[in-house]
């Protein structure tokens, strides 16, 4: 049984595409001209291991250039990560991504770096969700959330207004029930009497906001 054909390119085993040596994936990535190279273009098509990057410009050095005409080791713009034997940029408390020097997603379980507003790549759709969740707010409560705090709490309050003073004997429901008109003035004349709520006009009990 013969094996199945992969990507031409270096470690990749998906499947090639139909006319094609590179899988879907890798389909826009440039070949190493350099024969039998399974690399990917860097620049002037060769990848890195050929020359695709200059060369450190420090004496004696032959590490690709990174930062400008040097290398991590050789360059003043930025320190390397201090983890032994490391030669990668730091990020966060000198130490670079792998070893520690970011943070983590803000998805809950998720130790993967942090990319874009707090998430990583593969959770980064949560962002447009908690925008979407704000602008909801804002338009029902006209961008303040504090309003939509102070309603509730008005409404908490009043609550506690009414079990203090609406009689807790059963039987005062009963005798108000027999005059459904009766029952609507007792309410009414609590809700007045309330402190913590202001009502305008009876009309206005019944407004929505």
């Amino acid at each position: 049984m013969s094996e199945q054909p992969t990507c031409y390119f270096h470690g990749c085993n998906n499947k090639p595409m139909e006319g094609t040596v590179k899988c879907h994936f890798h389909r826009n990535r440039g070949l190493c001209r350099i024969p039998n190279c399974h690399n990917q273009v860097y620049a002037r098509n060769l990848c890195v291991r050929h020359g695709g990057r200059h060369p450190c410009a420090f004496p004696g050095c032959s590490t690709n250039a990174r930062l400008g005409q040097f290398c991590c080791k050789h360059s003043k713009l930025k320190k390397l990560c201090q983890y032994p034997n490391c030669t990668n940029l730091i990020q966060i408390n000198n130490l670079c991504i792998r070893h520690g020097g970011s943070k983590c997603c803000k998805y809950e379980g998720c130790s993967t770096p942090a990319r874009t507003g707090g998430y990583c790549w593969r959770h980064r759709k949560y962002i447009a969700k908690r925008h979407a969740t704000n602008d909801v707010a804002k338009n029902v409560h006209g961008g303040k959330p504090e309003a939509h705090n102070a309603m509730l709490h008005t409404m908490m309050l009043a609550e506690k207004d009414l079990e203090l003073i609406l009689p807790q004997d059963s039987n005062f429901l009963l005798d108000a029930g027999s005059n459904p008109q009766d029952l609507d003035d007792s309410i009414l004349e609590v809700l007045l009497k309330c402190d913590n709520m202001t009502i305008s006009s009876p009309e206005s009990l019944f407004s929505v906001v």
